[in-house]
């Protein structure tokens, strides 16, 4: 009995390093904005912009972060999505740096509630672009019209 005692205080004791020896803080973007725009088929798509600036109806202004799902909105709404290089018909993550190019986030995930009367979703995300940045929160969006027609 001892020496399971043993094994169990082991066991909890590597279980509470793991817990305390967490990865990287991760960073929230107080400004997010969800833009209807349309998939590189021509069909629908929401954007999840994340910006350090005010919140706009069109792509921001750089540096920025962004999420697209290739659905509709009633289609995302309540609904939660994994994207990354490897599951490319469903969406993509970006992180869009001040000057050069906008590079493909390793993972990203987002669960979007409903639409509220006030025109805003609330939102959880998570972004990660290794080794330098991973950001994540959760906050609510406000949707912005699509301003032409897809497909």
């Amino acid at each position: 009995m001892a020496k399971r005692a043993g094994s169990l205080k082991a066991m909890i004791c590597g279980t509470a390093v793991l817990a305390c020896t967490a990865p990287e803080a991760l960073e929230p973007a107080p400004n997010a904005a969800l833009v209807q725009t349309c998939a590189p088929w021509d069909g629908p798509a929401i954007a999840l912009f994340l910006t350090d600036q005010p919140a706009v109806a069109t792509f921001p202004a750089r540096p920025y972060s962004a999420i697209t799902i290739y659905r509709g909105l009633p289609e995302v709404l309540g609904h939660h999505f994994d994207v990354g290089p490897e599951i490319q018909d469903l969406g993509r993550g970006e992180i869009c740096p001040a000057t050069g190019e906008c590079r493909p986030a390793q993972v990203a995930s987002v669960t979007f509630g409903q639409l509220d009367a006030d025109s805003t979703v609330q939102v959880t995300y998570r972004l990660e672009a290794p080794p330098e940045r991973a950001m994540g929160g959760t906050g609510r969006a406000r949707l912005h019209p699509a301003t032409g027609f897809c497909g």
